[in-house]
């Protein structure tokens, strides 16, 4: 559900290893599930990737791709290969892995993720609660771009408040009263300009 923290991932990468989602640390996550054969994934994966290389990496975004089907590896690091998809993390859960959640009566992560059909995307946050879901490229770096731009007005306007009430004020203890100012410019600006004027 959007706004709730994604379930949990620990799949296994090309080199046998255990990589947990939750150990990624980034400022948004894309988590993509696929399946090698997939010839719309085939389209888009360039697409994907050339977003990634271009401003992705650079806005601190990670991307966690999921091999779907435990039966396709040969396949599934051919592609990688093939397309040259580095900096990413690549997983897929193991035959025994799999086994062992179907036999402890618990759900898959194709249920938990409500994955029927791929590509399946989804896009997080940096605590990994789930922002968007099954948008275009196109929408979901729209989506990136936007939570970049808001979250870094409010860094500038937070550190604004903080300089403005001991600075200006003198008074540290103000600082409270302009933390809770600062999500509104429309308090702030007024204010700037009155006591300028004196």
């Amino acid at each position: 559900q959007l706004g709730q923290p994604a379930p949990v991932l620990d799949l296994t990468d090309t080199t046998g290893k255990t990589v947990s989602l939750y150990n990624i640390i980034a400022l948004f996550t894309v988590v993509v599930f696929w399946d090698p054969n997939c010839g719309h994934f085939k389209e888009e994966v360039p697409r994907l990737d050339s977003l990634y290389k271009a401003k992705w990496k650079n806005y601190g975004v990670a991307v966690y791709s999921v091999n779907i089907y435990e039966n396709e590896i040969p396949a599934w690091k051919k592609f990688i290969h093939e397309k040259n998809l580095v900096g990413w993390t690549h997983a897929y859960e193991t035959k025994e892995a799999k086994a062992t959640v179907e036999k402890a009566g618990r759900p898959n992560y194709r249920q938990l993720y409500d994955i029927y059909k791929t590509p399946t995307i989804y896009l997080l946050d940096k605590d990994k609660c789930i922002i968007a879901k099954q948008l275009s490229l196109e929408q979901f770096d729209d989506l990136i771009e936007t939570k970049r731009k808001s979250k870094n007005g409010s860094n500038k306007c937070h550190r604004f408040s903080q300089v403005f009430s001991v600075l200006i004020l003198g008074n540290k203890n103000a600082a409270n009263i302009f933390h809770r100012l600062y999500y509104s410019y429309h308090l702030i600006i007024p204010l700037v300009v009155y006591l300028n004027s004196l």
